[in-house]
C-alpha cells in the first residue's frame, strides 16, 4: 500500500467509474488511451471501501436499468410541489437549455443521447490524459476536467433514490475519499471494513478543512493600463497553485 501515493488511488477510482459507465454504454468502442492501466485486487478492495463511503452504502451506485436522465436536486424541497424537473443529457455549456432542468423532460431518454455523450467523452479524454504528461496530480486533474464536462449530467444509477446525484459528483468524492485510504494503516482500512459491514458506527474517516484567505478580490483586480487581462490570468493562475500547494 505505501508505493499508492493519493494521487494515484484518486486516478483509479475516477478511471473504475468511467469504466463501468463506458461498459455499460459504449461495450464495442476501444478503450481510450491514457487510462491507467487496471488496479491489482488489493488496490480494488481499498477503492470499493472508499466507493462504499462516499456513496453511503446505496447498493445501486454504477447501474443504469435505463438510459435515465439526471433529476434537478429541487424536487427535494421540503413544501415545494415535488414536480420533478430533468436535465438534458448534453456535454456542459452555459445555455439555458443545458444548464436548467425542464418539468417537460421525462425520466427516461433515447439510449442515443448516452452514446453521444460517451462518443464525445472519447473524443477528448486522449488528448487531454496526453497532455498530463504521465504525471499522477495532473493525470486526476485531467480526468476531471473531462468527466465534468461529459457526466455532470448523467445519474450515478437509474435507481430513483439516486437518479439526483451526478456521476461525475460521486466519482469525485470517492476518489477524495480514495486518496485519504492511501495513507492508512492497514490496520485502520480493516476497521472501517468491518463497521460498513455490520453497520456498525466506526472512527472517522476524514475530516474536511474549509479555510477562507481575505483580499483575493482585490489581489485579483488590483491590475490597471495595458495588459490587464494578462495580468488577472496571471494572478489567477498564481491563486490557484498556492491553493494546490497549501492543500498538499
Amino acid at each position: 500500500m505505501a508505493s499508492w501515493s493519493p494521487f494515484h488511488m484518486a486516478l483509479w477510482t475516477l478511471a473504475a467509474h468511467l469504466e463501468a459507465f463506458r461498459e455499460r454504454w459504449g461495450a464495442a468502442s476501444e478503450r481510450p488511451s491514457g487510462l491507467p492501466s487496471p488496479m491489482d485486487a488489493e488496490a480494488r478492495a481499498w477503492r470499493g471501501l472508499a466507493d462504499r463511503l462516499g456513496a453511503g452504502m446505496a447498493p445501486m451506485v454504477g447501474r443504469w436499468e435505463f438510459p435515465a436522465r439526471l433529476r434537478s436536486i429541487f424536487a427535494r424541497i421540503a413544501g415545494g410541489d415535488g414536480a420533478a424537473g430533468y436535465h438534458a443529457l448534453a456535454a456542459l455549456d452555459p445555455s439555458r437549455e443545458v444548464l436548467f432542468p425542464d418539468q417537460a423532460r421525462g425520466a427516461e431518454a433515447p439510449e442515443e443521447e448516452y452514446r453521444n455523450l460517451l462518443r464525445g467523452l472519447d473524443a477528448v479524454l486522449p488528448r487531454a490524459m496526453s497532455a498530463a504528461r504521465d504525471h499522477p496530480g495532473a493525470a486526476v486533474a485531467a480526468l476531471l476536467g473531462v468527466m465534468a464536462r461529459f457526466l455532470w449530467c448523467v445519474p450515478v444509477s437509474s435507481d430513483e433514490d439516486l437518479q439526483d446525484v451526478p456521476l461525475y459528483d460521486h466519482a469525485r468524492v470517492a476518489a477524495a475519499l480514495a486518496a485519504v485510504l492511501a495513507g492508512a494503516p492497514a490496520a485502520q482500512l480493516a476497521e472501517w471494513e468491518r463497521a460498513l459491514t455490520i453497520g456498525a458506527p466506526g472512527s472517522p474517516v476524514a475530516l474536511l478543512i474549509k479555510g477562507d484567505v481575505s483580499g483575493i478580490q482585490s489581489f485579483l483586480y488590483q491590475v490597471s493600463g495595458k495588459g490587464t487581462a494578462r495580468g488577472l490570468r496571471g494572478r489567477s493562475f498564481y491563486l490557484q497553485l498556492l491553493s494546490e500547494a497549501v492543500a498538499m
